[in-house]
Parts: structure tokens; sequence; C-alpha cells
């Protein structure tokens, strides 16, 4: 079947669907980390998710309207004739059918990645502010968030197809950017909680050194470490074997941010979407014929950009974390372009084992003081993490079990952190409480 697309529109169509496949391959790269590193029901793989399944609709609507273009062009110029003061026109650009089915996929995936950066953003704030006797409840919490991340989206949507919602212009609109419009009130709330309790327990740490007065027991290592240079000597451990890593490095606030200043500006590009299908509606209404020229073409083409851009922004963002880079480099690249990859492996193994000699001495020091401070009931606070935590700045999974020993919270089954925490937020806990 030839393609219908106006003369002067393909190459415009061509670049946007190009651009829609780099897209696909980059969130589904995402996906596949994340099940390797085993962070499947984590928060970054639910945003993977579901912004594949909304490349994958807006893929296929776009090919259904290279092949179909002349009929969806006049269906739509049909259906804003027969329903002029529809509130549905007004963010589905007069779809109907198969278009209209794939259009409402694409939204309810929009919102429900709008509605997962608002709970990570809770996660991280009660994170950094909970304390410890509340984490079996935020967990439940936390757990349930994701559900009603899936569901409230889905909800909505189904809503927007009652005629007595579509009666009310105002309430349809309020109804359909509900999602969004929560997420961005209470993300930036949640970000503001959260960029406090940062630079106060920052300040902390900063001017925070371990007392090495105690024997550091467990048989061999010492460590000194000056927080406020950010400097650690150590001495490793014989036999004990490094630990895999987690996919974060010390940039997850960094990164967070970003994504979140991304959402704003979907946001944007949503309401525009809105305000041109809008406009086509009312300059459809005076026309005799729908308008087939390129210049309108090329423009509806043009907004399925935005639709698609999360999904190289979630492996930008979130895909190129120290791990993931030396995970992908190891998978992709040859052993033989890489180098000195055997030597550049065996000091990554020093690393690890030297952080953990460094964590098992902190941990020591603290049982030490905990000892000193007597019996007075009062909970110990366990020490901070050491500034300096490897070459690529991630902290390793041992260190995680000595601060569970030390009085961290409990890690989930397997012993692994959970991703959506840390490494961000290690020294916003237990900070003045």
């Amino acid at each position: 079947m030839a393609s219908q697309v106006p003369a002067g529109a393909e190459g415009t169509v061509a670049g946007v669907m190009i651009y829609c496949c780099i897209a696909f391959i980059a969130s589904s790269l995402m996906i596949w980390l994340t099940w390797i590193h085993h962070e499947r029901t984590s928060y970054v793989a639910l945003l993977a998710y579901f912004v594949t399944l909304s490349i994958v609709a807006s893929l296929v609507q776009q090919t259904h309207d290279v092949l179909l273009y002349e009929s969806v062009v006049r269906e739509q110029f049909e259906n804003r004739k027969r329903h002029p003061g529809n509130p549905e026109i007004a963010i589905a650009n007069g779809s109907v059918g198969i278009s209209l089915v794939l259009y409402y996929i694409q939204y309810y995936c929009y919102n429900v990645e709008a509605m997962c950066v608002m709970f990570w953003a809770a996660h991280l704030a009660q994170t950094a502010a909970a304390r410890r006797k509340w984490s079996k409840l935020l967990r439940r919490i936390d757990s349930g968030g994701k559900i009603f991340t899936v569901l409230f989206p889905l909800t909505t949507i189904l809503l927007l197809r009652i005629p007595q919602v579509q009666a009310s212009f105002v309430v349809f609109i309020l109804l359909a950017d509900l999602p969004l419009m929560l997420s961005l009130f209470f993300g930036c709330a949640l970000m503001l909680v959260i960029f406090a309790r940062y630079v106060r327990s920052k300040r902390k740490f900063l001017h925070w050194a371990p007392d090495n007065s105690y024997p550091a027991g467990g048989g061999g290592g010492s460590s000194t470490l000056e927080s406020g240079i950010g400097t650690t000597t150590t001495q490793t451990r014989d036999g004990q074997p490094p630990r895999k890593q987690g996919i974060w490095d010390r940039w997850l606030m960094v990164r967070f941010t970003i994504a979140f200043a991304a959402l704003g500006i979907f946001q944007v590009t949503n309401t525009l979407f809105q305000i041109m299908a809008v406009t086509n509606a009312t300059a459809d209404l005076g026309a005799q014929e729908p308008d087939l020229s390129a210049g309108r073409a090329a423009g509806a083409w043009i907004f399925f950009m935005p639709g698609v851009t999360p999904g190289l922004f979630i492996f930008i963002i979130f895909g190129t974390t120290a791990p993931l880079r030396t995970y992908m480099w190891e998978t992709f690249v040859p052993a033989r372009w890489r180098g000195n990859g055997a030597e550049a492996e065996a000091e990554v193994e020093t690393e690890v084992e030297t952080e953990a000699a460094a964590a098992e001495t902190a941990a020591a020091g603290a049982k030490g003081r905990a000892a000193a401070a007597g019996p007075d009931g009062d909970e110990v606070e366990p020490p901070p993490p050491p500034k300096e935590i490897g070459r690529h700045g991630v902290a390793s999974e041992t260190e995680m079990q000595v601060y569970e020993r030390t009085g961290r919270p409990k890690l989930a089954e397997g012993g692994r952190p959970d991703s959506d925490e840390w490494p961000m937020l290690p020294i916003m806990k237990n900070v003045d409480r």
C-alpha cells in the first residue's frame, strides 16, 4: 500500500519516525539494563515500561496515518463538523476509530509516567525524613503507590468516555490533565522537601569525622577518613569477595531533578498540542474541505516527537550511571578493543574491597562509641557513609550490609538496597532525629 502523505512532507515524516525508532531503542535498552540488574520493579523500570509502550503506540499510529493519511484527515474533519463542541477534540485532535484508541493508549502512558515521577519523589522524601521504625509501613505505602500509579490514570481515561463528562468542556479538560497537574504540584513540594533535607544533612556530613580510637574488630583493616577533605586511606581485607554494584551513582539527585524538569516541559508541550487541536477544530468549522496541505501534515507529525522523547531522556538521564556505563562497555565492546580491560577490572575489584574495609572500620568505631555512651536507652545513630566511595562514586553492597548491622533499615531480600533510594540519600538518614 502506497503512502498518502502529501508531497513536501515526506522528509518531516521520515525524520520523525526515525527519531521515534531511536527513542524506542533507547527505552528498550533501559528495560534490558533494569532486568539484568534485578531492578524490575523499581521506579525507573516502571518508567521504561510505559515509555516503551507509548512509543510503540505512536509508531503504530504513524504507520497507520502514513498509509491512510487522506482517509484519516477526512474522518477527523467530519468528526469536528458533527461534534463542534465535543471537548474530546481538544485532546485527541478529532481522532476517531483506531487512531483514537492509539491516542488514548499514549495519553494513558503519559499520565502513568507523570504519576510515577511524583511517587518516586515521595519515596525519596520519605526516605530522607522518616524514622526507621516507620520503614515497614512506608515500604507498603510505596508498593501501593506503584499500583496507584498504574490504576489512577486508567480510571481517569475511562471516565473521559462518559457522555456526562464530555458534556462539560471544563470538567473534561480538568479530568484529562488531572494526573499531570497532581504530579507537577505535589512533585514540586516534594522536591523542596528533599532539597531542604539534603542541604541540611550535607552541611552536617561535611563536619563529621569518625573516632578511630576504638579497635576495628573482625581482623584486618584500618581506615582514616577526613570528611571535610574527602580523603580515604585503607588497607584491603584478604578473602573478601567483591559484590555486584547497583545501577546508581552519587548523582541520582541531579538526574532526578532533570527528569522532573523534563516532566514540566512535557506538560507545556501537551498544553500546546491541545491548543493546536482547538485551533484546527475552529478552522475546520468554517471550511468546506479538509486541509490536506503538506504544511499541516508536517505540523501534525512534529507533535509526535514530545510523546516519544521520554524514551531518550530516560536512557540519557538514568542509563548513563557509572555502573551501567561500565556494564554496557564490557557487554558491547569486544575484549580486544577495550585495551587494559583485565587491569581495569582488577582495579575495580580492589576498590570494592577497600570500600568494604573502610566501612567495617567505621562500623567498629560506631559500636565502640555506643558502648561508651552507657545504657541510657537512647537510640544511637549509625555513622554516615564514607565521603569517598570509589573511582566510580558508587557505594558497594558490602557497605550497605555494614550500615544495616549498625542500625540502618534492613535490606530487601537478596541483600540488595532499594535502587529507588540508594545512594542519593545515605547522608540524609538519621540526622538530628
